[in-house]
């Protein structure tokens, strides 16, 4: 016993001896970032400081707040049910926050609009896509960054109401436009 803590003293004293720079730790850049903006339902991912990719995405709709922040994602699942709402699936699931994760929806035509109990959705492709990119890059070199204010939902009967049938026409364009369709022939 005496043996043990005798060298245990000794690297310990080898330890304090030794100089500072010796045991600076490298702080990891990330190198892999996703920015989505809350306002505008979009995601832009820039790689080594280059945007390469923008999506549409479905963040928490009236009452299911998605959190705002910096985040590393802390577990990576291709396959997930959601336990807490009736086993919802959630492909391509990277988790950030306690059970908030980005990952695929299902229903691609509610991208661009809030729908969500507070996670990120992504078009089923792009959350694949996503997802290698951070398993190459590494969860400790990821940071998904949530920021603006998520627009309140509008339900269909009182979107109806409130625009006319060309106007909706009109938004339907803006939002196809963005997201790289080609606008409606006139």
């Amino acid at each position: 016993m005496r043996r043990h803590l005798a060298v245990i003293g000794c690297a310990l004293a080898v330890l304090a001896a030794a100089p500072a720079q010796a045991f600076e730790i490298e702080v990891l850049r990330p190198t892999l970032i996703a920015k989505i903006d809350l306002s505008t339902q979009r995601m832009h991912v820039s790689i080594n400081g280059k945007p390469t990719y923008t999506w549409p995405v479905s963040t928490g709709t009236v009452g299911y707040r998605t959190p705002t922040g910096t985040y590393k994602p802390y577990r990576l699942n291709r396959h997930w049910w959601s336990r807490q709402w009736d086993n919802a699936p959630m492909h391509y699931a990277m988790f950030f926050l306690r059970g908030y994760a980005v990952h695929a929806t299902e229903n691609p035509q509610t991208l661009g609009v809030p729908a969500s109990h507070g996670c990120v959705r992504l078009h089923t492709a792009n959350a694949a896509t996503l997802f290698r990119l951070v398993q190459k890059h590494g969860a400790g070199r990821t940071r998904f960054t949530l920021y603006g204010e998520a627009p309140t939902y509008v339900s269909r009967a009182t979107y109806r109401r409130t625009f006319t049938r060309h106007e909706r026409r009109e938004r339907r364009a803006r939002r196809r436009a963005a997201r790289g369709f080609a606008p409606y022939a006139n």
